[in-house]
């Protein structure tokens, strides 16, 4: 399987030619994020305008490697932790070695990528950061993840900030970060009057994607509302790769494990891993893996063709669909039972699959 994701998901060195080592400076960590977007930038571009195998085999080559990026970035602001700059290249740094971190496939090192490091960050943080007014990105890419200790990080943040918008952000990030706590009512009812404390606090704070903290807190309560454990998932309406209809509600009455991902995800390869292997392993269970992909066609469809990719997806270049659950950031599964609640909600890994399983027992029990 690895050889054969090399096809699609290979990557080369030279893609990240602009991020040479020149010790830690801003100039460096902006150097290696660049070089990093700008090559998956071009590879997303090479992929659309390839028209052959051929073709989409050389751009596929040239997708640049996500951890030797985030390697790089780390080695700039390594040695320079206490310093301000650092700041917003750490809130990119945590997002891409978590996410590359989020993916659990099973092998002999098991091995977590980036922990140490990132663990060595948010005690910087927590040590020399507390007070700075240029935390709002940290905190929210430390809501978006499962980065060790975020959730003591935004509380201290929240509670002793010298700045009452700053504390408002971090409520919010606290908020979303407790999504990961379940969806137990006290869960919920913290996360509501963290979300009120943020609009109360930071309403018109700009924070991410040029959203304003009370447009976030909307969305995070309409998450509350509607997509947690207990609520009826939306009915998705749509088409694959070759443009045949799909509907979500075409599967009622089986379990459902709606994958939404990317190829450019940095976890690419393993998900399409984790997916293929899923599927054999529930193979003769009332269980569908659906996926829901927000790459173009022309990226979707040979990976389809070529068997890499074996599972029915919906086509979401235009990341509608996305939308409807409110997705932040992917690759992220939905686990629905067969009147489409919403059981389970996390990345891909062990327990989307245990809780495939517990869906189908009385299955079991009927063997």
């Amino acid at each position: 399987m690895k050889q054969r994701l090399s096809k699609f998901l290979s990557i080369p060195l030279a893609c990240t030619a602009l991020a040479t080592s020149a010790g830690a400076t801003p100039a460096a960590a902006e150097r290696a994020r660049l070089a990093y977007q700008l090559g998956i930038d071009r590879w997303i571009l090479e992929t659309r305008l390839a028209e052959t195998d051929e073709e989409r085999e050389a751009a596929a080559r040239n997708r640049p490697d996500p951890a030797e990026a985030t390697r790089e970035v780390w080695q700039a602001i390594a040695p320079e932790l206490d310093r301000e700059w650092i700041l917003p290249h750490a809130a990119w740094f945590i997002e891409m070695a978590d996410n590359l971190d989020a993916v659990t496939i099973d092998d002999d090192s098991g091995a977590s990528t980036f922990r140490a490091e990132l663990t060595r960050l948010t005690d910087a943080i927590r040590d020399h950061h507390l007070e700075s007014g240029d935390l709002a990105p940290v905190c929210i890419a430390l809501a978006r993840n499962g980065t060790p200790g975020r959730l003591a990080l935004l509380e201290k943040i929240r509670e002793e900030h010298p700045e009452e918008s700053m504390r408002g952000v971090a409520a919010l990030a606290q908020a979303m970060a407790m999504k990961a706590l379940g969806d137990e009512p006290p869960v919920l009812a913290k996360r509501l009057e963290l979300i009120r404390e943020a609009i109360i606090h930071s309403a018109d704070v700009a924070i991410h994607d040029e959203m304003t903290v009370a447009e976030v807190a909307e969305e995070e309560i309409y998450i509350i509302r509607n997509l947690t454990r207990g609520r009826t998932a939306p009915d998705l309406t749509g088409t694959d790769s070759a443009g045949r209809a799909m509907r979500l509600s075409d599967h009622q009455g089986n379990v459902v494990i709606l994958l939404f991902w990317s190829a450019a995800d940095p976890v690419a390869a393993e998900v399409v891993e984790f997916a293929d292997g899923l599927r054999n392993r529930l193979r003769g269970r009332p269980v569908e893996l659906v996926g829901v992909n927000t790459d173009a066609t022309a990226t979707l469809r040979p990976m389809e063709a070529d068997g890499l990719v074996t599972w029915r997806n919906f086509s979401d270049p235009d990341g509608e669909l996305a939308g409807e659950f409110r997705i932040a950031a992917t690759p992220l599964c939905f686990v629905l039972d067969g009147d489409r609640v919403i059981r389970h909600i996390g990345p891909p890994g062990p327990f989307i699959e245990l809780a495939a399983i517990s869906l189908t027992a009385d299955d079991d029990d009927d063997e």
